[in-house]
């Protein structure tokens, strides 16, 4: 099983990082990893949120896992991946 895999076999609690600025939700992905919760999602609709996954990813490495929520188009998906994001979530909706 790979590392990323095993974290959320092991921790199966997820962050949801919603602010209404990049460097709020920053702060606020700090706090959430102080107290233990190492998977992390940071939603598109958070201001700056491939700096703040690019910002988590520099700072805690392997430590965390974070990915990219809310990502509704192509272009979004590879600014999350250009930003290492390690997971990407997309809302469904069964009108779309």
């Amino acid at each position: 099983m790979n590392d990323i895999l095993s974290k959320f076999c092991t921790h199966r609690v997820i962050a949801s990082i919603r602010a209404t600025t990049a460097d709020m939700a920053y702060r606020a992905a700090e706090a959430v990893v102080a107290g233990g919760i190492l998977l992390l999602e940071v939603p598109y609709s958070t201001p700056g949120a491939a700096r703040v996954i690019s910002d988590l990813r520099r700072t805690f490495g392997t430590k965390i896992v974070v990915g990219a929520g809310d990502v509704t188009t192509i272009e979004a998906a590879d600014r999350a991946v250009k930003a290492n994001a390690q997971f990407v979530t997309l809302p469904f909706n069964q009108a779309m």
